[in-house]
């Protein structure tokens, strides 16, 4: 069977002499990028320079240096296999059994790729069970179902072990040699660089859906409970002002705020300290009992005294948002609490 030669030493340099050229391009590209001015930016001839090497510096880079690497332990391999490694591929119609071999022939001397592959696939398993159980963890202390995330989570971690194994079967010399060997009847196994690049990714890949699961758990949950990260002890260690309301009355809100039958749905009355060097306020009402439902969200408020009903002249605003409390019937008290 023939055997034809991947790199030859003239690719590596070519390769390396890119490299180190297209990482000065692209070194200019971002330094350019940092230093103009993001405002005053305009397609001038300058702007286009710096687009240019942005643009073709780093894919160049990238490309080159993956095939310098690669060209690197091929050709330094074939070299400690006692290959005279040629300049050009030509110079031996580009396959292996006609390059001169100065030392011992040792057939798959690079077995050890498959281990280090089985090793490196459990590893990065492990970590993805790790983070799929945190994902699992950290929503069921706020009750969610993340039963079918964390499943499917699971199943895509599978691609792990099944690479894993895949790699540590290719260890038996009997039925793979490496490719740096004169080519027989047996396959070809996987080379460290290949094994890597797959392992980049799947670990990827995972991290992705690890994340992604988050953000939707995320999305999913405010979209039930409305639930505002902070809580009622960070807004009061930081309070600079003193609130209050017309509508609160003996600890009880009038029943002209809630979304009920007895209501009106009016944001209440409210009036708070100004404080000194302060462009806006933004307000915040929550049912602290509902998971801190958001009620009233506003911004943009400029006025230090807003009269009951103002969210009546923001309808449509999205900046400006009151749905007043409708607690369910049976859900006991509920308390409603605001921020400025």
């Amino acid at each position: 069977m023939s055997t034809k030669i991947k790199y030859d030493l003239r690719t590596r340099k070519i390769s390396l002499i890119l490299t180190v050229i297209s990482a000065v391009i692209a070194a200019l590209g971002i330094i350019g990028f940092i230093v103009c001015d993001k405002n005053a930016i305009n397609f001038d001839t300058l702007t286009m320079i710096i687009v240019f090497t942005l643009y073709t510096g780093i894919p160049l880079f990238l490309f080159s240096l993956s095939v310098y690497i690669a060209s690197r332990v091929y050709t330094t391999r074939l070299e400690k296999n006692g290959f005279k490694v040629p300049y050009k591929k030509a110079e031996c119609q580009g396959r292996l059994e006609n390059v001169k071999r100065e030392g011992e022939a040792v057939n798959n001397r690079y077995q050890r790729d498959s281990k280090i592959a089985f090793i490196l696939f459990m590893i990065l398993w492990a970590a993805s069970i790790a983070g799929n159980i945190g994902y699992l963890i950290k929503w069921q202390k706020y009750e969610m179902d993340t039963s079918f995330l964390f499943v499917f989570l699971c199943i895509a971690s599978i691609v792990f072990p099944i690479s894993g194994f895949v790699f540590f079967r290719q260890k038996n010399t009997s039925k793979y040699i490496d490719d740096v060997d004169i080519r027989d009847r047996r396959k070809v196994r996987f080379g460290i660089l290949k094994i890597c690049t797959w392992a980049l990714i799947c670990a990827a890949g995972m991290s992705f859906a690890i994340v992604e699961a988050h953000t939707m758990t995320k999305y999913i949950y405010k979209s039930r409970y409305g639930h505002y990260e902070k809580t009622h002890t960070d807004f009061l260690a930081k309070a600079t002002m003193n609130v209050t309301s017309e509508n609160l009355n003996g600890g009880k809100w009038d029943s002209i705020i809630t979304n009920t039958e007895d209501g009106e749905n009016l944001s209440p009355q409210l009036t708070f300290d100004e404080v000194e060097g302060a462009e806006y306020y933004v307000i915040y009402m929550v049912d602290e009992t509902a998971g801190n439902w958001v009620h009233w969200y506003a911004t943009g408020v400029t006025e230090t005294t807003l009269e009951p009903g103002t969210n009546k002249d923001h309808e449509g605003d999205m900046n400006f948002r009151y749905v007043g409390p409708y607690p369910p019937a049976g859900s006991g008290d509920h308390e409603y609490t605001v921020y400025v």
